[in-house]
């Protein structure tokens, strides 16, 4: 769920909206997943079925692969918002009693990069995708948006399609085609028993599917970089996006192995349980002035006629 639409408008230069999913134990996530770039994360097992993707998503992805966005970073922040939506799906089928494989992990997005492969990884241990999931959720686009993306990103003129748009259309998880010549997505439902699955694709109008073993709950996606975006491939970069844009996210993130979101949303909290300490972090972090305190404060909610947390 995205923050309260005041909260949004107060954090928008540094915040995303939470959102999807990893595969090897949260402990272990960025050395795991720092191996992925060089061995696979898993053993595929049996042959790999090959599928075409639908007309909308040929279309969207020759838009994004082919779009000089100003902003290229913005697939950190759709991919984050993605693995947020499944730790947030996870933790709802805890809540709800419903079984789930390993309850006992941390819920938490990791990140890695590789400068001598030229990757980057984003994984998570959230809720996972099955083999149909994979295919409803990557392999096609069934929201009902995804016509009207492909003709407003048209009359926008393919190389001016901009962070806002990407986000009004729910698409994200395509916007990593802007800075990657291949991804590659391994996956493992949450529910117990569960056999795992590769997805790989080029972006070029179709993707393979395999199953895949070795695999724990979650998600874990590689991004091969091409050869004009391989800046994402340096920790440093990717720290910096997070901590610009996806700060607020409320599940850890850890970047090298290195949590980075470590100020919380303090905004929706009740004021009351909101330390001066947090108020004082808060502000020096969204100044960066580390030595100054502010001069005043307003902390305030209401729910009529708009729920506002600021």
């Amino acid at each position: 769920a995205r923050p309260p639409v005041l909260a949004r408008a107060m954090a928008a230069a540094a915040s995303a909206a939470p959102k999807r999913h990893f595969a090897a134990d949260a402990s272990g996530a960025a050395a795991a997943a720092s191996s992925a770039t060089k061995e696979p994360l898993a053993s595929e097992t049996g042959p790999a079925e090959n599928h075409v993707f639908q007309t909308e998503t040929r279309q969207l992805l020759d838009i994004v692969a082919h779009a000089l966005y100003t902003d290229r970073h913005i697939f950190v922040r759709e991919l984050i918002s993605n693995s947020s939506d499944a730790l947030e799906k996870l933790r709802h089928m805890q809540t709800t009693g419903e079984p789930v494989e390993d309850p006992d992990r941390p819920l938490e997005i990791s990140i890695s990069t590789d400068e001598e492969a030229g990757t980057v990884t984003i994984s998570d241990s959230g809720v996972g995708m099955s083999r149909e999931e994979l295919m409803e959720n990557i392999g096609t686009i069934a929201h009902s948006g995804s016509k009207a993306f492909v003709k407003q990103a048209r009359e926008a003129g393919s190389k001016d399609v901009g962070a806002n748009l990407i986000g009004q259309f729910g698409v994200g998880f395509y916007s990593a085609f802007m800075v990657a010549e291949e991804i590659t997505v391994y996956s493992k439902s949450a529910r117990p028993d569960a056999p795992g699955h590769v997805w790989r694709s080029k972006g070029e109008g179709e993707y393979s599917l395999a199953r895949a073993d070795g695999l724990k709950r979650g998600t874990t996606i590689v991004l091969k970089l091409r050869s004009n975006a391989k800046d994402f491939s340096r920790t440093k970069t990717v720290e910096d996006v997070v901590k610009r844009h996806s700060n607020f996210v409320g599940f850890p993130i850890l970047v090298g192995g290195e949590q980075v979101n470590t100020v919380g949303a303090i905004w929706a909290e009740p004021k009351h349980l909101v330390t001066e300490e947090q108020y004082l972090g808060f502000f020096r972090f969204k100044t960066g002035q580390q030595y100054s305190s502010p001069l005043m404060r307003l902390h305030f909610a209401a729910d009529a006629p708009l729920e506002l947390r600021a």
